[in-house]
């Protein structure tokens, strides 16, 4: 039975704090841009966590206002629904009038389905009576928090991904061409190495 053990991956830190001859000072720069990539992605979690604990208290806010603010009221309509399709939905609007807050409202409004005039159907408005979006609940507050935290720490590890892979392919572009410079410098062009004479 072959037995397989995992060794972390030390090679970083070697690289930044040891006394290798060979490895080059990019290597060292490479090695301290990954651990500092990584560091800040870590250090990116709480403050991610922390984030969407903040939206959670403001959304909770808003949504728990709406409910308090938002009601439904039948409307009547005046003429038939307007019918518009797409491909991947129907929508129908339709002028109705209602009397809320005291005052009267006639609007154009979408209805859930086909209407004829006179038909009642049910909308949100607001306190004074206008046409409102219908309330979300309180509980959209949670993954509204976890979309956020998620999103922002993904964002600061692509940044930091994105700044180190740019790194290295610098490094990497200025070792070859360094290697490049040291190769032509023991060959004479014809792939012979140089004689001293």
């Amino acid at each position: 039975m072959d037995v397989i053990t995992l060794v972390p991956p030390r090679c970083w830190l070697a690289r930044l704090s040891g006394r290798n001859g060979l490895v080059r000072r990019s290597d060292r720069v490479q090695a301290l841009v990954a651990v500092t990539a990584i560091v800040v992605v870590m250090l990116a979690a709480p403050v991610a966590a922390a984030t969407g604990t903040a939206v959670h208290d403001v959304r909770a806010d808003v949504y728990a206002e709406q409910a308090q603010h938002r009601h439904s009221v039948l409307v009547t309509a005046v003429e038939p629904s307007t019918t518009t399709a797409t491909p991947n939905s129907v929508k129908f609007d339709v002028t109705a009038r209602w009397n809320a807050s005291g005052s009267y409202h006639v609007e154009r409004v979408e209805s859930p389905r086909f209407v004829k005039a006179g038909e009642r159907f049910p909308i949100w408005v607001d306190d004074s009576g206008n046409r409102a979006a219908p309330p979300r609940s309180p509980s959209q507050a949670g993954p509204d928090a976890v979309g956020a935290a998620v999103l922002l720490w993904i964002s600061v590890a692509l940044v930091a991904a994105g700044t180190y892979g740019a790194i290295r392919l610098r490094l990497n572009r200025a070792r070859q061409a360094q290697w490049d410079r040291e190769f032509a410098a023991l060959t004479d062009g014809g792939g012979r190495r140089n004689r001293q004479s």
